[in-house]
């Protein structure tokens, strides 16, 4: 199999999950792809696989936002560990939240940050979850995440349906 990007790879995998591309199709992607990078005119494969009538422009964006959302779940957890590490949350909010962000996202397509969601159910002022991103080093941790897809109001809160939990404090406060 040629030298392909995790990106790429798991882009693939979920292509196929979803039923759009066989994984013959795939494969054959990948090698023009390698061929094409090896030419020194490297091709994204979503590019690819509209190219070669595999895949549709619309398919290629749902698989992208799910892509998004899967970097967005890691980068939130290291998030989330660091509140429950500093005691600024219990890991069964995180755990809540986590399955808000999950649902919210399976239900609609949104993408909403962990601490979004955490500001939303007041369990941590906007102030604490932005200082836990700078703190910690999650780079551009924000309220809102960048790519993502604002929520038509009351999307989150109807995910959250009965969970709540304390404000936590600023730290350092």
């Amino acid at each position: 199999m040629p030298d392909l990007s995790e990106a790429d790879r798991f882009f693939g995998q979920q292509a196929v999950e979803r039923g759009f591309v066989t994984q013959e199709q795939l494969d054959e992607c990948f090698g023009l792809q390698t061929e094409a990078s090896a030419a020194g005119r490297p091709l994204a494969l979503g590019d690819l696989l509209v190219e070669q009538g595999f895949m549709t422009d619309a398919q290629i964006e749902e698989i992208q936002q799910r892509v998004r959302f899967m970097e967005l779940r890691d980068q939130d957890r290291a998030f989330g560990k660091q509140c429950v590490k500093k005691g600024w949350l219990t890991l069964k909010q995180l755990d809540e939240c986590l399955e808000i962000q999950r649902k919210t996202f399976q239900k609609s397509g949104e993408i909403r940050s962990l601490g979004e969601i955490l500001v939303a159910q007041k369990m941590l002022t906007p102030e604490t979850q932005e200082k836990v991103g700078a703190l910690f080093g999650i780079p551009g941790y924000t309220t809102v995440m960048p790519g993502a897809v604002p929520a038509p109001a009351g999307v989150v809160a109807a995910a959250a349906a009965g969970v709540a939990g304390p404000t936590a404090p600023v730290p350092g406060q």
